[in-house]
């Protein structure tokens, strides 16, 4: 039976013990490249501990950080004496139990596809034709840091040789392009790519599982944020043969996606797409994607999930970056996962169906 695996990175909090009270996130524009140049050294400052959530990639091009509490005076006379134009995204960072509102808001939360069996004549000829393998959470060690810890921790636990930062971008680590554009070899980065490809055990499990398999047709990675849909490739320029077919395919699954609440999402190949759109959609490119430290081309990226998978065989490989373009970045409101979740039904609907009628 054909497969479709798809990969959901839902991150919750019970109870924190970094809860970043009065952290700000601020945008930052740069105005030409010296500006580039000085917003990666402040990013380089360890003590103040700066976080990134999207990038210096070059001029205009906004930049997110996070700054703490205990530096975030230092870090706005930074800016201000080198004559920077930022905003304050988010007042105040401040984490809570989002997740228990959630599920006290929504107690009869049920899996769509196993509520529309028998009654969605799509969803009925997928499952008899199809095995669906939900990955609800593909980083546990990294997960389970969010709720003792650090909430906003995105790396995976991995303790790194000769260095005291942890953790490697698991979105980095795959034999594909691996060690190029758009990842860092500096272990402290959040996305550091390993010391080698596939050196994660979380990457290392789904490789094995894929290859022991053998008849996956579709990888679908699900995470945030950008409002974008995305698919090979990202480490290298050049379309893939099946690029029209895919192209094709990600427009109808966005414009049905938008058809439920007009959330607009930006489509196409990973590196192609963050270029083309990043002078005309500034708020929806992920610029987590840009390089920290090595001067590579930051509209690509090297060592994704859906470019291994798709040089391993699996064709309709797809990546979804959720909501939104930035207002909440990381820190999406509890009030936004239903309706995120609704209208990105349609669009995995659209997925499904395509693979499963196109065999390959």
């Amino acid at each position: 039976m054909e497969t479709l695996l798809v990969f959901l990175a839902l991150l919750g909090v019970t109870s924190t013990e970094q809860l970043f009270v009065g952290d700000q996130v601020l945008r930052v524009t740069a105005r030409n490249e010296e500006h580039i140049t000085l917003l990666r050294v402040l990013g380089e400052q360890e003590e103040l501990q700066v976080d990134f959530w999207r990038h210096p990639n070059s001029p205009s091009h906004p930049v997110d950080l996070r700054a703490p509490f205990p530096s975030l005076q230092r870090v706005k006379k930074f800016l201000d004496s080198h004559n920077f134009s930022y905003s304050i995204m988010i007042e105040d960072v401040q984490i809570y139990d989002w997740m228990d509102v959630l599920v006290e808001d929504h107690p009869s939360l049920v899996s769509k596809i196993a509520e529309e069996y028998g009654q969605d004549l799509s969803v009925t000829a997928i499952l008899d034709s199809m095995d669906i393998f939900l990955e609800i959470v593909t980083n546990p060690d990294g997960f389970a840091f969010t709720h003792s810890s650090n909430r906003l921790w995105r790396k995976t636990r991995s303790i790194n040789a000769g260095s005291r930062c942890v953790g490697v971008d698991p979105n980095r680590n795959w034999d594909a392009g691996f060690g190029g554009a758009g990842s860092s070899s500096n272990p402290c980065s959040e996305i550091y790519h390993g010391p080698h490809a596939h050196s994660e055990r979380e990457v290392r499990a789904i490789v094995d599982f894929i290859r022991a398999h053998g008849n996956v047709k579709s990888v679908i990675s699900i995470h945030s944020y950008s409002q974008m849909l995305l698919f090979p490739y990202g480490y290298r320029r050049a379309p893939t043969p099946d690029h029209q077919e895919m192209n094709e395919l990600a427009k109808k699954a966005v414009s049905d996606l938008a058809a439920v609440f007009g959330t607009k999402y930006t489509y196409g190949s990973i590196a192609n797409t963050i270029c083309e759109y990043s002078s005309l959609i500034l708020q929806q490119i992920p610029w987590e994607w840009a390089p920290t430290w090595a001067p590579l081309p930051a509209d690509m990226a090297g060592g994704t999930t859906i470019d291994w998978a798709y040089d391993n065989g699996v064709k309709y490989s797809f990546s979804l970056e959720l909501r939104d373009s930035g207002r909440y970045g990381f820190l999406l409101p509890s009030s936004q996962i239903v309706p995120t979740a609704t209208e990105t039904w349609p669009a995995l609907l659209d997925i499904m169906v395509h693979v499963l009628e196109h065999p390959y």
